[in-house]
């Protein structure tokens, strides 16, 4: 499935000095981040929510390379692959891609262990919206 770059924060870290961390990682590239969107996803009932916090760039230095965790693919706004993504994604991504600032949760059905990754990927109620102004 497509994603994003991205990883957990070191101890020492802040939440922007992990992503563009994680960016060089994945990708080998350098960009100035700018914090657009945060995201609570909950799996299951018993395990912890996940706080994601999504950042864009409209432009990054050096040459995006795969790694061992990420084969940078870019596509056109008009032939994002949602099929392959994760299904909440259609619900926030076009606000990113806008320059909107936005907030959401999704609760996902526990895995199925004997389906794969795939099955942790039932949404079983979400909510997104945008908040007022943007990001520009």
């Amino acid at each position: 499935m497509y994603n994003g770059f991205g990883g957990k924060k070191e101890p020492d870290e802040t939440i922007l000095e992990a992503a563009k961390r994680e960016l060089k990682e994945e990708s080998g590239i350098d960009a100035q981040l700018e914090h657009i969107g945060t995201l609570l996803f909950v799996v299951g009932t018993e395990a912890p929510a996940f706080d994601v916090h999504i950042f864009s760039a409209s432009t990054y230095e050096g040459t995006p390379e795969e790694t061992e965790e990420m084969r940078p693919q870019w596509f056109s706004y008009d032939d994002i692959p949602y099929a392959d993504m994760w299904p909440d994604d259609i619900f926030w991504l076009p606000d990113l891609l806008a320059g909107k600032c936005f907030v959401g949760r999704a609760d996902f059905a526990p895995p199925d262990a004997t389906q794969g990754e795939r099955s942790a990927g039932k949404m079983r109620r979400w909510w997104f919206g945008t908040l007022s102004g943007s990001s520009q």
